[in-house]
C-alpha cells in the first residue's frame, strides 16, 4: 500500500509542475511551423451516437479507419497531419476541404464532435526536434542536454493539456505513442520517455484515458513489421510509416479494437 500511495504522490508531483508549464511558454522545438503537406478530414460509418475520433500525423495516412469502423457499427471521424506533434494539432486552427469549412484546432473539433472516444496516434513528430532533424532545422539550432530536459517538459505539457481538454469535454482518450525505435535523428529513448509519460496519464485521469501499446503491435503484427522495418519487401521502409495495405490495415483495426475495448466507442457518453 505504501508503494502504491508513493506511486501515486510522485504522479501528483509530476501533474503540478507539467501544469505550471501550462502558462505561456518560451518558444520551443515543439512550436516549429508544420505545413500541409498530406492532411485530411473525413467522417463516416454508421448513423449511431457516440463514436471515434482520430487524430493523428502521417502515420495516418492512407489508414482505413472508418472502413474498419464501419464494420464495427461505428461512426468516425479522422483528422491526420503530417508532419504534426500534439503541440500543432492543438493550436493550429485549418480544415479540410479549404475554404468550404470553418477551421478549427483538431483538439478542438474533437471535442466539440459527437464522438464519445478520442483515439490520438501522435508522438514522432513530438520528439523528432529533441535531436537535430532536417523539419526542424530551418527553425532550431541543435539543442543542449538543459534545453532538452526543459523540451520534455513542455511535450509532456502538451501532452496534458490535449488529454485535459478532451477527457473535461466528456470524452474518453486513447493515446498511441510512439514506437520505441531509433529513426535517422532521434532516439529509442526519447520514444521510451513519452510512452513512459503517457501511461503515467493513466493515473492522472483514471478511467478517461488509456495508453495504447503501438510500440508492442508494431513488433507482434507481422504485416505491420514487414510494412516499417524490412527494406527487401518494402525499398522505403523507414520504421515510421507502414507502406503497405496490410500494416495500414493493422493499425486500423488497432485503433478500433482499442477504443471499444476500454471505453466502448460505440455508447454514447
Amino acid at each position: 500500500m505504501r508503494s502504491a500511495r508513493t506511486g501515486m504522490a510522485s504522479v501528483v508531483s509530476v501533474l503540478a509542475m507539467v501544469l505550471m508549464l501550462l502558462a505561456p511558454a518560451q518558444a520551443a522545438a515543439l512550436e516549429r511551423p508544420a505545413d500541409k503537406i498530406f492532411y485530411d478530414e473525413q467522417e463516416g460509418g454508421a448513423d449511431a451516437p457516440g463514436g471515434l475520433y482520430v487524430i493523428g500525423d502521417s502515420i495516418s495516412v492512407d489508414v482505413p479507419y472508418l472502413e474498419v469502423g464501419e464494420e464495427q457499427g461505428l461512426r468516425v471521424w479522422v483528422r491526420y497531419q503530417a508532419g504534426w506533434s500534439a503541440f500543432a494539432h492543438r493550436t493550429s486552427k485549418w480544415c479540410s476541404p479549404e475554404p468550404f469549412c470553418q477551421p478549427q484546432t483538431s483538439v478542438s473539433a474533437a471535442a466539440q464532435s459527437d464522438a464519445s472516444t478520442v483515439f490520438v496516434q501522435l508522438g514522432t513528430n513530438d520528439i523528432r526536434c529533441l535531436r537535430p532533424d532536417p523539419l526542424c532545422a530551418p527553425y532550431l539550432p541543435p539543442l543542449s542536454p538543459e534545453q532538452r530536459d526543459a523540451e520534455r517538459s513542455l511535450i509532456a505539457a502538451e501532452t496534458l493539456a490535449v488529454a485535459k481538454t478532451l477527457i473535461d469535454a466528456g470524452k474518453c482518450v486513447v493515446w498511441a505513442g510512439p514506437r520505441e525505435v531509433a529513426g535517422d535523428t532521434w532516439l529509442a529513448d526519447d520514444a521510451a520517455a513519452m510512452n513512459g509519460w503517457l501511461r503515467a496519464l493513466e493515473k492522472v485521469f483514471p478511467g478517461n484515458f488509456y495508453y495504447a501499446d503501438y510500440h508492442a503491435l508494431s513488433f507482434a503484427d507481422e504485416a505491420l513489421l514487414t510494412s516499417l522495418d524490412n527494406p527487401w519487401a518494402h525499398p522505403d521502409a523507414d520504421r515510421v510509416h507502414p507502406r503497405s495495405v496490410e500494416g495500414r490495415q493493422a493499425i486500423a483495426e488497432f485503433a478500433v479494437s482499442t477504443a471499444v475495448s476500454q471505453c466502448g466507442a460505440g455508447l454514447a457518453r
